[in-house]
Formats: structure tokens, C-alpha cells, sequence
């Protein structure tokens, strides 16, 4: 069975995501020496990337609409990195923790990454 080549479409998720995003700042800290326990932590590094910010409205279950916001990204992978969770975001002036990333990546490469913030 022949396997279907993604680069055209990680290419076009790019480029979409560069045209209709903006750009934001992911802070990643470093982790050095000491125990386990006790990790020193390393300078964080600060890489600017694109992204499309989606807020999403959360619903009850009666499927009425709450003042509750989801809010995700959508990341590009132009920036080579790889947001982890835990690490920050920053949207505007405004810090973000990141409690889930779920990357897409049919094939085995990597289109995008789908995060999820703490609001």
C-alpha cells in the first residue's frame, strides 16, 4: 500500500496559519542538575511562533451556554519546536500555562500542534 506524502499539506497549514494567525512567544524552561526531587531549573528560552487563537464557549449539560472560555491554539510547526505541557504562552501581554498539547500529525509528520490553555 502506497503512503500518502504530507509535506504539501504541512506547507499549506503553515502558510494558513502565517496569513490568518498572529504571533506569540513560547517560553520553555530548562531543566538542569539536582535531585530528582529537586530539579534546578535552567534560563527558560522565549521562541516566537504562529498561531491561530481559537476561543471556544464551554456549554452545561442542557447544552446552554456558560460565561466559561476554552481557549486553544493552533500552532504552526514552522518555528521547529515543540510546545510541552507546562510550558507558557504569551498572547499579547498576557501569560498562558499549557495543560495539553495534542499534536496532528497523520503519518507521522508533524501538520500543526493543538494546544490547550489555562484560562
Amino acid at each position: 500500500m502506497a503512503t500518502f506524502d504530507y509535506s504539501a499539506l504541512k506547507t499549506r497549514a503553515e502558510a494558513l496559519i502565517t496569513k490568518f494567525g498572529q504571533t506569540a512567544t513560547l517560553r520553555q524552561l530548562a531543566t538542569g542538575a539536582g535531585a530528582g526531587y529537586q530539579p534546578i531549573r535552567g534560563t527558560p528560552t522565549d521562541t516566537p511562533i504562529e498561531v491561530i487563537d481559537l476561543r471556544k464557549m464551554e456549554r452545561d449539560a442542557a447544552g446552554v451556554l456558560t460565561k466559561e472560555v476554552r481557549r486553544q491554539l493552533l500552532v504552526s510547526t514552522k518555528a521547529s519546536v515543540t510546545p510541552q505541557k507546562d510550558d507558557t504562552v504569551q498572547i499579547g501581554s498576557t501569560w498562558h500555562k499549557i495543560l495539553a498539547v495534542r499534536p496532528v500529525n497523520p503519518g507521522g509528520t508533524n501538520l500543526l500542534f493543538k494546544l490547550e490553555l489555562e484560562t
